[in-house]
């Protein structure tokens, strides 16, 4: 397939921060208008050797179809250098990306086919242009889950393959990144259809939390595997204490080994959303069970000092309207509550705004993702759905979009 690669209008960052003598922490979004794929979101950040931050994100048109692989730099004190729509046929789901060892980005996804998925790759240098063309092999349906680096030089690829039993089954398999041949491939062989939703590496295991549907996939619940050093099974086991048809899940782990495993599902209110989070041992059974009623979680991150930053929205109703606002939560090792923040009226870009748009049509945002910086602090990226026209006599009338928005915590996770 060939893709055209569209550069964005020009990108002009609306930079909005709350600074601190010691650390810089702040809330950030970037306007970032374009003719054919005004709404942006960030789904994965990574930082880069020379200290720039890459941002990776989906860029919709006006009604938020016809999604597109979007990549943006920002430096380290968060301005925006230069951000590009990759446009691509078939686009179904983007999932993160990978800095290879010559300074390259590799992108992972997966696109709509005929009968089913394939993968979607692409190699993209700095400027966001394609670097080299892309070999992708070729199964009955694929799809990308994610791709986790060992090492410099090593990364794994988990994906969903839809075989010749006509199941969809788990399969996992590690890439040399220099060579970029495939050194291991494994199958996580079931009679289920399964679908995985993240790979996470602790230690040397490789911990994989996914769906396992019914047979005429109208139902899921939860099942996660556990692998060793060799990719050898140690585990496989079904999550009763977990929500089913669950809307997000992942995992983390504490330095004993233990998983954090996290679901978040909506309740039968429209606003109302349960974050469960469960405790597992290094055997796969059940610690502890925590239940969050306030966030609508996306990821869990564990941070320097051990604690657990918990990333999401909640929701709310400002008069007729329903908003979501971005929202972190720490929890100790424990599960016990150490420190939350919701973003507010106060914070930008609301506090930015005109007093009556305001309070009449606030802002919506939300954290996707999260990332540990070289030197401690935590960015979160995500997205902020506002008005494009800020003028006060055109606020109320304006289009709006979704921006690409960025908060930045000190090392503790916490936004001063």
């Amino acid at each position: 397939m060939k893709n055209k690669i569209i550069s964005a209008a020009f990108l002009i960052a609306s930079l909005c921060c709350i600074n601190t003598a010691f650390s810089q922490t702040g809330i950030y979004y970037y306007d970032s208008p374009g003719k054919y794929y005004p709404n942006k979101r960030i789904i994965d950040i990574k930082e880069s050797s020379d200290g720039n931050i890459y941002l990776l994100g989906i860029a919709t048109d006006s009604v938020n179809e016809n999604p597109q692989p979007y990549f943006a730099i920002i430096d380290n004190k968060f301005k925006m250098i230069s951000g590009k729509v990759i446009e691509t046929g078939s686009l179904y789901e983007l999932k993160n990306m990978i800095i290879l060892p010559n300074g390259k980005i590799k992108i992972y996804g997966t696109e709509s086919a005929e009968g089913g998925f394939k993968p979607y790759t692409k190699t993209i240098n700095t400027k966001g242009d394609p670097a080299t063309e892309e070999v992708t092999m070729t199964f009955n349906s694929t799809l990308i889950c994610n791709a986790e680096q060992v090492d410099k030089f090593n990364a794994l690829i988990c994906q969903t393959v839809r075989g010749n039993s006509k199941k969809y089954n788990i399969s996992v398999y590690q890439i040399d990144l220099i060579r970029l041949f495939q050194v291991w491939y494994k199958k996580m062989q079931s009679e289920s259809n399964e679908e995985a939703s993240q790979l996470f590496i602790s230690d040397s295991n490789i911990i994989i939390p996914a769906k396992k549907y019914n047979d005429d996939f109208t139902s899921f619940t939860s099942v996660i595997y556990k692998l060793n050093s060799k990719h050898e099974i140690i585990w496989q086991k079904e999550i009763k204490d977990a929500e089913s048809n669950f809307t997000n899940q992942a995992v983390s782990a504490d330095k004993r080994g233990n998983i954090i495993y996290l679901c978040s599902k909506q309740n039968n209110e429209i606003a109302k959303w349960n974050t469960k989070l469960i405790k597992l041992s290094p055997a796969g059974e059940v610690i502890s069970v925590k239940s969050l009623d306030s966030i609508s979680a996306k990821g869990i991150l564990r941070i320097a000092n051990g604690n657990y930053l918990i990333y999401g929205s909640n929701y709310n109703y400002v008069g007729v309207n329903l908003i979501s606002k971005a929202k972190i939560i720490i929890l100790n090792n424990s599960f016990e509550k150490i420190y939350e923040r919701e973003m507010s009226f106060f914070d930008p870009p609301d506090a930015e705004l005109p007093s009556l748009a305001m309070t009449a049509m606030p802002s919506s945002s939300d954290i996707l993702t999260a990332e540990i910086l070289s030197d401690g602090r935590i960015i979160c990226g995500g997205r902020v759905y506002m008005p494009r026209d800020k003028e006060p006599d055109k606020i109320i009338i304006s289009p709006r979009f979704n921006n690409p928005f960025v908060i930045v915590l000190d090392k503790d996770g916490k936004l001063h």
